[in-house]
């Protein structure tokens, strides 16, 4: 949109054509950077509550000048029980937040036809470090989050579809693998039978660690232990847990797409497209820590069920 001509609410002065300018996030007035800095805020944050959203003047007319008691008055459109304007007030922070950080540099900026702005209201939390890998327009990205913490990291992320596939997959791997998962315990215990006499005999640990290398027995089982260990977490946490923050920003970055356009087709009143955007969007930290700590108890839980069942049945 060309903001030229338009007039700046902060020092009531035109704004140019190279002007620097930022574009509110939630009602949209533009105004010169320094007005911004200088308030610490938009110039119609007091409008906020109310529903305002500024509008273009027509050509050759000013800026409409909107009093508070002349504002819109606010949406009541709900989602859930939550009202629009509401909603909007609680992430309008994070966005301007944006803004500040210079990661938006015009909120009609699009970024694989998504707006900064409405990315910003669907990513929420995290949302500038999302936008700036998105705009470097990487096929593939690194996601430590995902990494680390998949499954439920997905839950967190409300990729509830493919958290719920993932976390089927990454249990279903841990129970093939189980078997070797038992014979890599047994090999830990006889390890630890041969070392506890040298252990309690010596004081010394490099003493205790020259002793043990001269075991050959012991050598032979310690070395097969490292290396079904080694192999057992390959298979069941590393290459999993790669896949997952190889994938992890392509499939934000569809869903959001998939669910803005939503909220486009959904209504044309642009507070009812963000409220939606809003609710779809974000994170669902409860859920994310449900999910790990079935993650973590899971697999044993199903072991010791058919452990149980295979004993009742024989």
């Amino acid at each position: 949109m060309d903001y030229k001509n338009e007039i700046c609410k902060g020092c009531n002065q035109p704004i140019a054509e190279n002007d620097d300018i930022v574009v509110c996030p939630v009602c949209g007035t533009p105004q010169h950077r320094s007005c911004w800095a200088e308030n610490g805020e938009c110039v119609n944050t007091s409008l906020h509550s109310e529903g305002f959203v500024w509008q273009k003047a027509q050509p050759d007319e000013p800026a409409p000048e909107v009093k508070p008691e002349e504002a819109e008055k606010p949406s009541t459109s709900v989602i859930g029980s939550v009202p629009v304007f509401e909603q909007l007030s609680q992430e309008a922070k994070n966005i301007e937040t944006l803004f500040l950080r210079d990661q938006i540099v015009h909120k009609d900026e699009e970024i694989d036809g998504v707006s900064v702005t409405d990315a910003g209201y669907y990513l929420q939390s995290g949302a500038h470090r999302y936008i700036k890998r998105f705009r470097k327009g990487r096929k593939v990205t690194w996601n430590w989050g995902a990494f680390f913490f998949a499954p439920a990291w997905f839950f967190y992320r409300r990729l509830y579809k493919f958290g719920a596939i993932f976390l089927a997959l990454v249990v279903s791997i841990n129970l093939f693998s189980y078997s070797f998962l038992e014979k890599i315990d047994i090999q830990m215990q006889e390890v630890y039978t041969v070392m506890e006499p040298y252990i309690t005999e010596e004081n010394n640990t490099v003493t205790v660690s020259e002793k043990l290398m001269e075991n050959e027995e012991f050598m032979a089982t310690y070395t097969a232990m490292v290396k079904n260990m080694s192999i057992f977490l390959l298979i069941t946490a590393v290459i999993p847990n790669t896949v997952a923050a190889l994938i992890a920003d392509l499939l934000i970055k569809k869903k959001m797409k998939e669910d803005i356009a939503a909220a486009k087709e959904a209504s044309d009143e642009l507070q009812m497209q963000r409220s939606i955007i809003i609710s779809k969007g974000g994170v669902a930290p409860l859920v994310f820590a449900i999910v790990y700590f079935v993650n973590q108890y899971l697999v044993s839980i199903l072991i010791n069920i058919g452990s149980a069942v295979a004993e009742w049945f024989s």
